[in-house]
């Protein structure tokens, strides 16, 4: 019904946490349990990382995977750990997240243009290489030079912040790269 509603309605479809969550191709699905940052950057494969196809196709959101809460909880580890996964275990060559943090929505119109609403910010994630080492019982290794993902982050307005078009993700540098070395992240800033 919601893919019907995107596909030959055109209606929006929106969701808040999980209903977020389920909008990206691919979805932590938390099928045992949440899974914090810690833990899964110790342990990419550690049971409570679990990592699946969506049921819902969004052509602005293919290989991508969304986070929530992201600032308050601490999730962007995980949400790299998840990139990961999509890297190695569904073989996605470049893949990307979106994550807002709470009382913040990433607004997608029809031609893939988001704008950013609210009171936190909106990261946009994109990965320039595969993790060097992600396995099971061992630190995740993703540095590639210290600019394994780059982050490009919006402050969030009321009356929206537009970001860019999904389509084509931008080609200036980004506010930050990200990299995790034996387990742990570490952000540079631009």
């Amino acid at each position: 019904a919601i893919q019907y509603l995107i596909n030959e309605k055109k209606i929006p479809v929106g969701g808040t946490s999980a209903g977020c969550a389920v909008l990206s191709e691919y979805i932590f699905d938390a099928r045992h349990d949440t899974v914090i940052s810690a833990d899964a950057l110790a342990n990419p494969y550690a049971e409570p990382v679990s990592v699946s196809k969506s049921f819902i196709k969004i052509p602005f959101l293919a290989n991508t995977i969304a986070d929530q809460h992201y600032s308050q909880r601490d999730r962007l580890g995980r949400h790299l750990v998840f990139m990961a996964r999509m890297a190695k275990d569904f073989e996605v060559p470049t893949p990307r997240g979106i994550a807002a943090d709470e009382r913040t929505a990433v607004c997608i119109d029809k031609n893939g243009n988001a704008t950013v609403f609210g009171s936190g910010n909106a990261f946009f994630l994109s990965a320039s290489s595969r993790p060097e080492f992600c396995e099971a019982t061992k630190p995740l290794e993703w540095n590639h030079n210290q600019k394994a993902v780059e982050v490009y982050i919006f402050q969030a307005s009321l009356t929206g912040t537009p970001a860019f078009n999904l389509l084509q993700w931008p080609a200036n540098k980004p506010n930050e790269y990200w990299f995790v070395s034996n387990g742990q992240l570490t952000r540079i800033k631009k």
